[in-house]
């Protein structure tokens, strides 16, 4: 007999309206929390609104927020500031100069609005990354406004406060869009993303500028005639740079996560794809200590659909460990965080709740999760990269101005979409648990409150077929019949024991 113990450190919770909700960024809270960023429709101001969520370490909400006009707004990505509040961009259609402008939004440590400031021109712009700098804000994304083609790489240089200190746009006679910036110790900026070449194929695009704005390098990194895309890029030791995303395998026909790293000046240096039997996304990438945390989603492994992933990998491109998590039907898997005991990862779900929901999977800091979470052994690849020199780019001058959305605070329930166990084989002698045919016994010491619940051999919650007063003797509890391996699983506080059954047809 196993006593099993609820790891409150770890949790797997979704959340959202009645309608559409989807978790698109993340960041971590400063308190073992974290602070999601997505997208809502029905619940704010317009139709879809942005919102941001505060859960604690624990996985419960203690805040929830949306912000929106009349018209459209997503969030691209957020981050916590050096003042305790939280920074978010992305897109809006209720304000600005063109059909969709870029939205920078700043908000406090508790969710209350402080400013926010649009950005665009006549035809499309978004934002899919930023970060804080010593005096300011660097937004990442694209401008359909102004420039070489369709659409082309857009970098502001933002003030403490959002205002415009310069925007850069670059790109070529076909569609660029880029997807992540960070400044370099030199005091510069890399921009990275993709790069249309043709109907069929895309190249990772790594822009490289000065300080104040000046193109130093740009180049178009490729993997062959196979569509390659850039997500985000971390500044490593000697000067180096680590950059990661997707690519296609020739060989297979599945997409996989790629990491590969380039020097200051350009040139490119290893690469690494990782994957299996499906398409894999890579759609993140963050340091933990020298070596990377990539995420995304997968369908090479997991429950089904796609299934969030996410593995760790060393400086040098070797796989440490790798994870899938999800429900039977699709949970697309976007972003990731470092907190303070564990790592949060961010999308949404299907297969949980109404319409699609925000999910928010933390693990502790080796992607461990106790009976949710699936160990993956991908295989690893190092694709033959070539970069391109390229050159171009301008410099823009945007309008921009001040905005006030509307903002509500909903109240959403998590849904538990995961419990952690931990096994202890000693267990306690109070109580026990056993199935026999399509029926499960419990026989307790004591009456005591307890909540008995059935659980798929993934560790996923099936249904509760009991929760009250448990009187003393032992007490027989009828199952559904025709369903295969289930665990049984009777629980007291913080205290649980479980049983295998074999439910059977009738």
């Amino acid at each position: 007999m196993m006593c099993v113990f609820l790891l409150s450190n770890m949790y797997a919770v979704a959340f959202g309206g009645p309608n559409y909700d989807a978790g698109l960024a993340i960041a971590p809270s400063g308190d073992g929390g974290f602070v999601v960023a997505g997208q809502t429709y029905g619940v704010g101001a317009g139709d879809y609104d942005i919102c941001a969520v505060k859960v604690t370490p624990t996985g419960a909400i203690a805040w929830a927020r949306t912000f929106g006009g009349t018209g459209w707004e997503a969030p691209g990505a957020i981050i916590r500031t050096s003042d305790g509040g939280f920074l978010i961009v992305g897109g809006t259609g209720s304000w600005g100069a063109g059909a969709y402008d870029i939205l920078v939004l700043k908000i406090t440590s508790t969710g209350g609005f402080s400013w926010a400031r649009v950005f665009g021109g006549s035809s499309y712009e978004m934002a899919y990354d930023v970060i804080e700098l010593s005096d300011g804000f660097a937004v990442a994304g694209y401008t359909s406004s102004t420039g070489a083609g369709e659409s082309d790489f857009l970098l502001l240089r933002l003030g403490t406060n959002g205002g415009l200190s310069w925007a850069r746009v670059f790109g070529t006679s076909l569609d660029e869009t880029a997807f992540g910036v960070a400044q370099t110790s030199d005091g510069g900026f890399v921009v990275v993303g993709e790069r249309e070449i043709s109907g069929t194929d895309w190249d990772a695009l790594v822009v490289k500028y000065t300080s104040t704005g000046t193109l130093s390098w740009a180049r178009s990194v490729s993997a062959g005639t196979m569509p390659e895309r850039a997500c985000e890029v971390i500044p490593t030791a000697g000067d180096s740079l680590a950059i990661g995303g997707f690519t296609l395998n020739s060989a297979t026909g599945y997409y996989m996560m790629l990491l590969f790293k380039m020097s200051s000046a350009g040139a490119v240096g290893w690469g690494r794809a990782y994957g299996g039997s499906g398409t894999t996304y890579g759609y993140d990438l963050i340091p933990s200590g020298s070596d990377f945390i990539l995420s995304g989603e997968t369908r090479a492994s997991g429950a089904g659909g796609f299934d969030y992933a996410m593995m760790k990998v060393s400086s040098s491109g070797v796989l440490q460990w790798a994870r899938t998590w999800g429900t039977s039907n699709v949970d697309d898997g976007q972003l990731v965080a470092l907190g303070t005991d564990g790592i949060g990862m961010v999308g949404w779900t299907y297969g949980i709740g109404s319409g699609g929901d925000i999910l928010l999977l933390k693990t502790d800091m080796n992607g461990n999760y106790p009976s949710c979470v699936l160990n993956w052994s991908p295989s690893t690849v190092s694709p033959t990269l070539t970069a391109t020199a390229l050159s171009g780019g301008t410099s823009w001058s945007p309008t921009n101005s001040s905005v006030t959305p509307t903002s509500t605070a909903p109240s959403w329930t998590p849904t538990n979409a995961c419990t952690p166990v931990g096994i202890d084989e000693e267990g306690s002698d109070d109580c026990e648990i056993w199935a026999s045919g399509n029926a499960i016994y419990v026989r307790s010491l004591r009456s005591q409150h307890a909540e008995i619940g059935l659980y798929l051999p993934d560790g996923r919650l099936e249904e509760v077929v009991f929760s009250g007063w448990l009187t003393s003797g032992v007490s027989r509890f009828e199952l559904p019949s025709g369903r295969g391996l289930r665990f049984g699983v009777v629980r007291f506080g913080e205290r649980a024991r479980t049983a295998k059954a074999v439910i059977l047809g009738r």
